[in-house]
């Protein structure tokens, strides 16, 4: 039995069209593992790793889709508040995140892949979590909000900036996590209209974004 606190929190976060066990899921596995991951690891460690995740949830995927197997898997994960309704026949955002670190892992030192972490780990869910407890100015057609979209700077811009000083100080942090978190920005808010899954877009535009920039010097 959840305690009556814990039902009050659920029933007004559902109220507002969202689930907060998913985004707490969000925050832990595409943010805060991560980026314990690319701390403690090097490539091709980190790469091996994200390719058993990526694997186990292929399988997962693939399991869920069996006959018998598919609605009760599929139901007891929107009890969990895991999944959306709409990916009862689409492919999880966990499996894009698990696609999306595969791909990322490879890039060059821990910096890159740990910013990208930041932007979609922690940016994106606060940006719906904003976005729907604060609907202010909808924007395309009423899928995002700028609340949301400003959430989402300013968590992706702080968290990275706090990052880049502590990991790598230099005078031109500043202009580095503003530049990523506006593309990480505007990527996430347009994801949405081109039907693409920004958990894998976020990851992968930031991360060769960080790379022309390290490439001219910045990182």
């Amino acid at each position: 039995m959840k305690p009556k606190i814990i039902k009050k929190i659920n029933r007004f976060f559902e109220r507002k069209g969202f689930r907060i066990e998913r985004k707490i899921f969000h925050i832990f596995f595409t943010g805060l593992i991560p980026l314990t991951v690319i701390y403690f690891f090097d490539f091709p460690d980190r790469l091996y790793i994200a390719i058993a995740f990526l694997t186990i949830m292929s399988l997962i995927e693939l399991v869920r889709r069996h006959r018998r197997l598919q609605k009760r898997i599929y139901f007891d994960w929107i009890k969990l508040g895991l999944v959306r309704k709409s990916e009862k026949k689409n492919l999880t955002g966990a499996f894009w995140i698990a696609l999306g670190f595969t791909i990322i892992m490879p890039f060059p030192g821990k910096v890159i892949p740990s910013l990208a972490a930041i932007s979609a780990g922690l940016a994106d869910p606060m940006a719906e979590i904003f976005g729907r407890i604060f609907p202010y100015k909808p924007y395309l057609k009423g899928r995002k909000t700028l609340s949301g979209s400003l959430a989402f700077f300013l968590t992706s811009f702080i968290f990275s900036l706090v990052y880049l000083n502590y990991f790598n100080p230099a005078i031109y942090n500043l202009a580095t996590a503003f530049l990523g978190s506006i593309l990480a920005t505007f990527v996430e808010a347009y994801s949405a209209k081109l039907k693409l899954d920004d958990n894998i877009t976020i990851l992968i535009s930031t991360a060769l974004l960080y790379t022309l920039l390290k490439g001219f010097g910045l990182i």
